[in-house]
């Protein structure tokens, strides 16, 4: 089984969660973890999961909000653990992307189709010819 753990500065991580549900529907294998919100203790929480996961058949891959943020540089130390996968950079397309891929692929596949979906979706919109847009992208 593979879980999906969104863990952000403030509230991102149920916001992303939140949306996921509108498109996806309610799933269980998605966990947002909001760190920084009153006494929470996101680094406790994080220790939680992992404890009570089977390393040795499920994967946990948590996806953070900010490359050298405190909640990313947290999640570091777990690095070398085995079925632990760490992505940064959180956004719609690359959970989209993550969570509707097929489950037959490698994972380090999906983790990479699903870093090049996001990067391809970001773009400066003021730049597109709309009459070719509607072509093209939609």
């Amino acid at each position: 089984m593979i879980k999906y753990i969104l863990v952000s500065h403030g509230k991102l991580a149920s916001g992303m969660k939140s949306m996921l549900e509108v498109i996806l529907g309610k799933r269980d294998d998605i966990v947002a973890i909001d760190a920084y919100i009153d006494d929470f203790d996101f680094e406790k929480s994080i220790q939680n999961i992992i404890n009570h996961s089977d390393l040795n058949k499920d994967k946990l891959i948590f996806v953070s909000d900010l490359l050298g943020g405190s909640v990313n540089n947290y999640l570091l130390n777990y690095l070398s653990t085995k079925n632990i996968y760490i992505i940064t950079g959180m956004n719609s397309s690359l959970l989209l992307t993550l969570l509707t891929s097929s489950k037959d692929k490698n994972i380090k596949q999906i983790i990479s189709q699903s870093i090049n979906a996001s990067k391809d979706s970001i773009m400066d919109c003021s730049d597109l010819d709309l009459n070719q847009a509607k072509d093209d992208i939609f």
